[in-house]
């Protein structure tokens, strides 16, 4: 995270803020960027690199690659052979983190300002966000980017303070005690906000007070707090906790409280110890105007302007706390982040974008930066200075002062004063990757939505975040060594095979499994360079097989004399194979009685074995456990027979996800995991360790009102008991969901329940019953997500989550979201 104006601190002062020693001291660097993660590295000097051994990555192993990059300052956490970085300072802590904590520490400690540090189990983002929103106009804001609230996030927010700033707005999270002291010390509000009290890591305390209590820490040394009256929790501990500060409790329930604020007809009413106000508002959930509240009482603190307050109330609107990726129309991907505008914030999405190999063409399209504490010249410096750093290709400015100050860059430049000269005049795309960068107020959603392709209501959303997830939650239960394959086979499980194997090229995973040669053929046009092995190729595919450098599973000799003659030339060095043995699953292998014919097969014509495998027939049922133990014993008896004859020792891989969990002695050199990544546990054992991947979800389209007697859909085959309110979503069989789900037998989440199908479901529309939820046109929909789970869907349909998941139909646009 960079600083917009440098305080002079250099390499040679860490001994005076940084607990630790050297162990190379070689020049003195400036400390500008403080950087944990290396997809992030910008290409400019003054770059820290702290190096984090965690439980699933440890940053020391991207020493070389960061100093590669040019970084020359690192914060280690251990001993190394740091001669092999000659030009480098390197700087020994107990703690990384703890080195990253204490150095912005020190630095917030140079200035001098209003701080606003927010905390509360939901709603810190959005509260935040909507604070530097209203309040840009009138004060020069530093903001946490994102969701950046926790132990690494919290110093990096605080690390982009300068002395043209005078207000910060940072929130913080903890999941367990202990860690809000250290996140008090950094972020030293003046002014504390604590926006509710809910079940977000209740795991981690003894009880919802003692979290509250942990929570409030936070607010040990500010002058004043801002909180909701109506938790009594929270307003019983904050009078005993706080009672010589300067509480400003408020209500909407007539509590006793210094500020009553009461909603009606679109506004809010305010009256109390600030004085009085009218706020019209654009929302009318219970959350929503809790958050509007905690940001209205604040504002009358600051003393702010109530016409400007009330001029950025209006425009305000839920925030996205991520980036979303989607598929665009002629050949292109595009990246949503339409919401706010900050150099923070676009250093990340230029960092995402950067990630993205489906195209190597990169392209921005960018509104004015909303950045009152940095003049327009040195402001769009620093954005010229970004453009070179992520290697974008062209930028596509909408408004008057980015051609003023970005027509001179190097990049290719398209400038349009205004949204609608953009869509008077639409520049041309194609195979690229788009990002979309805008301030709200500029309603670059449109753009979005101009570009983005099959636009079908309904949609499958894909959390990056969760995936990753999932897969470090199996990392953490491989053995040493074992090396990890991952299965994209069926589009990724129905949630993207090119942009799910992105995201496993980055995380580094060893191997790629697919079904069928077309779809190894797509990865590698798509810029995935990882050994890819296909497990169901036909003779007709070993040309495409052989040059795009994939690896065929072969489970009989037929196939694989069919594979030696795919050579024009005999000698040709041949891409290495794996061959499956048949020990019990008694669908696809080679047979012992065979093994001296594949031997021969092998040497004779020099084709290299990379794996030997087999497949367990019931590795996530305990009932069939000794036929497990039978099939690996045969298995082992093949392998150790075909590595003699051959005189090699390809890699063993003989467990699926379940088999990985259930079965760690069998983990061997590599193990293949599926469905476990997309979040389901078929050995049930950690279900409760892993988080839901895909969300499918649709919008209302019509709601009427049958009566009595009414038959709703084809068949006549529901009829209404009662005057009842029917919804229409545009789902149907032909997008995956069944019509076994008709006459509620189904049922979907809408704002808070479930609610069931009524009618059959039809081809492209399904019908549910709303007479007892408060809902409009256009309300979200969960076909399946957390509530109902995927699990629930199949329980409901008697089959499995694997074939929920793969029949969502190619036609549901596909979303991809990273938080």
């Amino acid at each position: 995270m960079g600083d917009a104006a440098t305080t002079g601190l250099t390499a040679r002062r860490l001994p005076e803020i940084v607990t630790g020693r050297w162990l190379a001291f070689v020049h003195d660097t400036p400390l500008d960027i403080l950087l944990t993660d290396t997809r992030h590295l910008p290409a400019k000097k003054g770059v820290v690199f702290f190096a984090i051994a965690g439980a699933n990555h440890d940053g020391h192993d991207y020493i070389s690659f960061a100093y590669q990059s040019g970084v020359r300052t690192f914060i280690v956490e251990r001993g190394l052979d740091h001669q092999k970085w000659p030009e480098a300072n390197f700087w020994q802590a107990d703690s990384s983190i703890l080195a990253l904590q204490e150095l912005a520490s020190y630095k917030r400690q140079l200035y001098k300002l209003d701080v606003v540090g927010i905390t509360g189990s939901n709603g810190k983002t959005i509260v935040k966000e909507w604070i530097s929103a209203i309040v840009q106009g009138q004060r020069r804001v530093v903001k946490s980017p994102k969701s950046y609230n926790s132990q690494i996030g919290v110093p990096l927010s605080v690390w982009q303070m300068n002395a043209t700033h005078d207000l910060g707005v940072f929130e913080a999270g903890i999941s367990m005690p202990g860690e809000m002291e250290r996140l008090a010390s950094i972020i030293r509000p003046t002014i504390g906000l604590l926006t509710n009290l809910g079940s977000a890591h209740d795991a981690g305390f003894i009880s919802r007070e003692a979290k509250l209590r942990e929570k409030v820490k936070l607010f040990a040394h500010a002058d004043t707090i801002i909180y909701c009256a109506d938790h009594s929790l929270i307003d019983s501990l904050m009078r005993s906790e706080f009672g010589g500060k300067k509480l400003l409790s408020w209500s909407s329930s007539g509590a006793d409280a210094l500020i009553s604020i009461v909603h009606r007809d679109n506004r809010l009413e305010v009256s109390g110890a600030l004085g009085s106000c009218s706020m019209s508002v654009p929302f009318s959930d219970r959350s929503s105007l809790e958050n509007i509240g905690h940001v209205i009482v604040l504002m009358q603190y600051l003393g702010l302007d109530h016409d400007l307050v009330q001029k950025e109330i209006a425009k305000l609107r839920q925030v996205r706390m991520r980036l979303e990726l989607k598929e665009g129309v002629q050949q292109t991907y595009l990246i949503d982040d339409s919401y706010n505008n900050d150099l923070s914030g676009l250093r990340i999405a230029l960092g995402f974008l950067a990630q993205q190999q489906q195209y190597p063409r990169k392209t921005l399209v960018l509104s004015p930066i909303e950045q009152a504490s940095v003049s327009g010249e040195a402001l769009y410096g620093e954005v010229a200075e970004l453009l070179n750093e992520y290697g974008i290709h062209r930028l596509i400015g909408i408004g008057p002062e980015i051609r003023q100050y970005l027509r001179h860059i190097p990049q290719e430049t398209v400038f349009y004063d205004s949204l609608e000269d953009y869509f008077a005049m639409r520049p041309a795309f194609g195979q690229e990757v788009i990002l979309i960068k805008g301030a709200r107020h500029y309603h670059l959603e449109r753009v979005v939505a101009d570009l983005q392709q099959k636009r079908h209501d309904t949609c499958l959303e894909i959390n990056l975040e969760a995936l990753v997830h999932n897969l470090n939650v199996y990392r953490q239960r491989l053995s040493t060594g074992t090396r990890l394959m991952v299965m994209v086979k069926a589009m990724a499980y129905g949630s993207g095979i090119r942009e799910i194997a992105q995201v496993l090229q980055h995380q580094k995973v060893d191997y790629l499994g697919v079904a069928y040669a077309d779809e190894g053929v797509e990865l590698r046009k798509n810029g995935i360079t990882l050994p890819i092995m296909v497990m169901n190729p036909s003779p007709d595919s070993f040309p495409s097989i052989i040059s795009h450098q994939l690896q065929p599973e072969i489970y009989d000799l037929h196939q694989l004399q069919e594979y030696i003659l795919a050579f024009d030339d005999p000698s040709m060095t041949k891409p290495p194979i794996h061959i499956k043995l048949e020990t019990g699953m008694h669908r696809l292998g080679i047979l012992p009685e065979h093994y001296a014919d594949l031997i021969t097969l092998l040497s004779e014509n020099n084709v290299p074995v990379a794996g030997i495998l087999t497949h367990l027939a019931g590795a996530d049922e305990p009932g069939h456990d000794a036929y497990s133990h039978t099939q690996v014993a045969k298995f082992l008896d093949g392998y150790h027979k075909i590595c003699r004859g051959i005189n090699a020792q390809p890699v063993r891989h003989v467990l699926n996800s379940p088999g990985l969990i259930r079965f760690p002695q069998y983990h061997f050199d590599m193990v293949r995991l599926g469905i476990g990544i997309y979040g389901f546990d078929a050995s049930h054992e950690i279900q409760q360790l892993l988080r839901v991947v895909a969300t499918l979800k649709t919008y209302i389209s019509r709601i009427a009102t049958v009566d009595e007697g009414a038959t709703v859909g084809y068949g006549r085959t529901w009829t209404a008991a009662r005057p009842t309110r029917v919804a229409t979503l545009p789902v149907g069989y032909a997008d995956g969901y069944r019509r076994l789900y008709s006459n509620g037998v189904g049922k979907v989440y809408l704002n808070g329940q479930l609610v069931p199908i009524v009618g059959k479901v039809c081809m492209d529309m399904c019908m549910i019953d709303v007479t007892d939820v408060s809902c409009h046109v256009g309300d979200e929909v969960i076909i399946f997500g957390q509530q109902p789970s995927i699990q629930m869907l199949a329980e409901w349909a008697d089959t499995i989550p694997y074939e929920i998941l793969t029949n969502v139909s190619s036609r549901v646009r596909r979303t991809y979201v990273s938080e």
